[in-house]
Parts: C-alpha cells; structure tokens; sequence
C-alpha cells in the first residue's frame, strides 16, 4: 500500500485521537515562539505585504495548528505595531495528505479565533482567510513565489516512501526486530521489544516485524545543514536542538498510538494495536523505572535567497 494512503494521524476526537494526544508536539512549538517571531521580523525588514500568503505544511488534524496560527498573526500584529503598519489581510494554507482529517480541524475554527483574541494586543479586525491544500509537499502545491511565510512542525521527517535498498544478501532485513531503518531511538527500541514480544507468542509474525520498515529518517543536524548548504536555495539562520522528555509512560504510548497506529494497523491488522499498545507501555513503565525517555527536535530557521 502506499505511504501517502495510509500516513496520517488517529483521526477524529475520541480517546485514541491525535486531537487529544499532541500535548507533547504542542509543548515542543511553545519553545520555539521566539524564533518564528525573530522570522516575522525578518520579513518585514525587506518588505510589508498587504496580503500575507503563509502555509503549513504537514497541518494534522489536532489543536496545535490553529493555535500557531494564532500565535503567528499576534507576532505579526506586535511587528505591524512598532513599524506603525496596517495589519495585513491573512491568506492562510493547511496543507497535509488527502487522508488528514481536515474536517476536525476546520470544526476546531471557533476556539482558534477566541484564541486570537486573546493574542492580540492591538484593536485591528483580522480578515484571515483560511482553506485546506491536501497533497504531498514533495510535490509542488502553490504557484511559484506566492508565500511569504512557511512554517512545518513534525513533518519533514515523513518520507514519501520507505527507501529501497534495506536488505542485506540473500534479501535478509537490515533492521531486523525494529522498525525504523536507522538506529533505533530509545521509542522505538522499546517498540521494538513489544513487537518481538508479541512475535514470540505468536501474536505477530515475525516476517512482517522484519520486513516493515517505517516511513521516516531521523536526519541529524549535520546532515540537515550540508543539504541546505548544497541545495543552495536557502540561508540558514538557525539549526539547533531541543531535547524533551516524556513525562510518563502513559502519555509516551499514547501519544505515539495517535500519531503511527493508522501505519501499524495497515501493517500488522487493527486486531492488534490495542493489545500491542499496551504492552509498550508496560515496556516502557519498566524502563522509565531507572531511565528516561526524550525525543530531539531540530528547529530550523531559513529564507528563500533573492
């Protein structure tokens, strides 16, 4: 099946939601206002747009989306105040797979502008219009030169497909026991242990674990930099780490259930995540006895050379 039919978050509201499991990715944003207020500044060094074009790329369904573009028109409103500018009018793209639940985002509309309202210090109404751009950002999704503003959070590390090549001689899986194709973070090397569990009790076949293999590279800073140096599109303002811990097991199964069951279920059957979610967080709650478990986040800041 391919990737771009399957990847997307838990769908919908409920318990299992992604809707309800992003506290982590919402903690991660919050930690890097600073920088996309340093960016807005940037941009209306060299220009002030009437018509602010801005897209996000790889959008989800949960609250975290709405909730930067509140953030990023208040920063906008403060940048407009000290340059004594009008507020510009706000074209805005959400854009994700065609499979992202855009309908619960779109019905989260009403808190994003009681949100705004909140934000904003100034008076000024804000005319924002806001649409849905489903499609891969590996491909091209809006005319050439139309934005002023992008801004992505975990998302480009999504491939557009596993890479080929992942199989030793005689075909024998490079990865074998896990399933991300580089060298397991600690997530999903406690992943991999409740997979093998369940192929040991015959729960999982032990092929399918072997084979699959994740559609994701966990780039490090290095390799990031070199390829925007290469690319050569692109100064780069701002490569850094953020480290975040997750706070208990509990929210660690959850949160990743949200983000990587539509994948595993089309993997390894919908019969299994509960029971396979479950044993990770006992897995977890073992190992997070005596040690504990962070995800890097890269965040990188960079503009478009004239």
């Amino acid at each position: 099946m391919e990737v771009e039919q399957v990847l997307h978050m838990k769908e919908g509201t409920g318990k299992a939601s992604y809707a309800n499991n992003s506290k982590f990715q919402e903690r991660a944003t919050a930690m890097v206002k600073k920088i996309l207020e340093e960016s807005i500044q940037e941009l209306y060094s060299g220009e002030q747009p009437e018509h602010l074009m801005l897209a996000d790329l790889g959008c989800s369904s949960g609250p975290n989306a709405l909730a930067t573009l509140a953030e990023i028109i208040a920063l906008v409103d403060n940048t407009c105040q000290s340059l004594n500018l009008k507020l510009p009018e706000f074209q805005v793209f959400l854009n994700d797979l065609p499979g992202n639940d855009f309908n619960t985002l779109f019905k989260s509309l009403p808190s994003f502008w009681k949100k705004l309202k909140t934000l904003k210090e100034s008076d000024s109404e804000v005319a924002c219009f806001i649409s849905a751009t489903p499609g891969s950002f590996y491909k091209k999704l809006f005319p050439r030169n139309c934005l002023h503003l992008i801004y992505s959070a975990y998302a480009v590390h999504w491939l557009s497909q596993v890479p080929r090549g992942l199989e030793g001689e005689g075909g024998v899986a490079l990865n074998k026991g896990n399933v991300d194709s580089k060298e397991p973070s600690t997530a999903w090397m406690l992943f991999g242990m409740a997979l093998n569990d369940m192929v040991l009790q015959g729960l999982i076949e032990k092929e399918k674990v072997d084979a699959y293999n994740l559609p994701l590279y966990r780039a490090s800073p290095g390799e990031v930099k070199k390829l925007i140096e290469d690319e050569g599109s692109f100064t780069l303002h701002q490569l850094s780490t953020v480290n975040l811990k997750w706070e208990n097991q509990k929210l660690l199964a959850d949160g990743l259930r949200a983000v990587f069951e539509p994948l595993l279920a089309a993997a390894f059957g919908e019969a299994v995540m509960d029971e396979l979610f479950h044993r990770y967080e006992e897995t977890a709650r073992d190992y997070m006895v005596t040690e504990q478990v962070e995800t890097v986040n890269l965040v990188i800041s960079m503009s478009k050379k004239n």
